[in-house]
């Protein structure tokens, strides 16, 4: 009996250590690749890999599930199209994590991955409190309803409600990371980083009130910019990312707590909470090799007119490429759905193309 006992306690114990293994790995834009229209949360929850923590919130505020996989959805074009032309393409490939296994390597692809997904999250959940889509949200009034500006008096509109869609979005993409090792606290940190700057690039709108034209009554209000412009910020991070080692110091207590990391630059502090870093380098992308998340550039699209970066003997990593005309289908004015689809136009086009040989 004894022996039955501890065989069974075993048992127990290598199931709980493979459910956690598998909440290690959870990675909850999956469900951005959802129809979740359709879709209850039930459903969803039972089909995707969230954390333990995250699964407890979305029991909670069941409200919340919608506008995170459509920020979910709109990370992964984004990311898609901010690297069209790199040899890392943001293949949207692997049903499991969607990006693949380059998410186990914590080189500047998978911290742009983290960036980009959690600023989706506060940017869905601010853009979806102010839509009313969320029970029990609204728009965000201003502290001074009415203020003077050298003439002209200025009313306070309704502001989109950032304070919920930074909250929620942090509580939610922050609670995958349940270890605080490195690699850990640099995801934690580019999570920071995206929901960071979509606060900080909320831009103020203003419209005049009254017949005269001549604008000395208006109300105003801050808005979210374009998630475009979001995107192409974070590219911008991504190009000057920051390497950093275990056993340095951030200046930015927030993020590292007692767990310190620093830049692997002499004398030299991160001042700024949304610098995107990264602990390892990146493999080069040019053969495939799904092992390190790369699916190569063999018969990739390349713009032969141009050079640098973008062109073909960058993208082709040395190798010769071909030209031909063809027409071809492709995706055109896309537009996101509620919730949390991509439609897109088929539009035919007639041009040379050139691919990687």
């Amino acid at each position: 009996m004894k022996t039955v006992s501890f065989v069974s306690f075993i048992l127990v114990l290598y199931l709980i250590f493979i459910r956690m293994a598998k909440n290690a790995h959870a990675y909850w834009w999956t469900v951005g690749k959802t129809n979740m229209k359709d879709t209850s949360v039930q459903s969803i929850l039972a089909t995707h890999k969230f954390s333990k923590n995250q699964r407890l919130l979305l029991k909670q505020s069941p409200e919340l599930l919608f506008s995170i996989g459509k920020g979910a959805a709109m990370a992964i074009q984004e990311c898609k199209r901010q690297f069209i032309n790199s040899r890392w393409n943001c293949s949207d490939y692997s049903p499991e994590s969607v990006f693949g296994k380059i998410l186990q390597r914590a080189c500047k692809e998978t911290s742009f991955i983290y960036a980009i997904t959690s600023a989706g999250a506060t940017y869905a959940l601010t853009e979806g409190c102010a839509k009313g889509a969320v029970n029990g949200c609204h728009c965000q009034s201003g502290l001074n309803n009415r203020v003077r500006e050298k003439q002209d008096w200025v009313y306070e509109g309704c502001h989109d409600n950032i304070q919920y869609g930074y909250e929620n979005g942090k509580a939610f993409t922050d609670a995958k990371e349940t270890s605080r090792d490195f690699k850990g606290l640099v995801n934690l940190h580019n999570n920071e980083a995206g929901r960071t700057l979509v606060v900080d690039l909320m831009k103020q709108e203003c419209k005049c009130l009254g017949v005269s034209g001549n604008c000395n009554v208006k109300t105003c209000r801050r808005k979210l910019s374009s998630f475009q412009e979001i995107g192409n910020r974070l590219k911008e991070l991504f190009n000057r990312a920051t390497k950093v080692q275990p056993n340095q110091i951030f200046s930015n207590r927030r993020i590292t707590r007692n767990y310190p990391i620093t830049q692997n630059v002499e004398n030299s502090k991160i001042k700024n909470t949304y610098n995107i870093v990264y602990g390892e380098e990146s493999p080069n992308f040019c053969k495939y090799d799904l092992n390190v998340g790369s699916l190569g550039t063999l018969n990739r699209y390349c713009n032969a007119t141009v050079g640098a970066i973008e062109g073909c003997e960058q993208l082709c990593c040395g190798r010769k490429w071909k030209t031909e005309k063809l027409t071809r289908s492709e995706s055109c004015n896309c537009v996101f759905k509620w919730c949390c689809n991509v439609e897109c136009q088929e539009c035919k086009i007639t041009k040379e193309y050139s691919f990687c040989k």
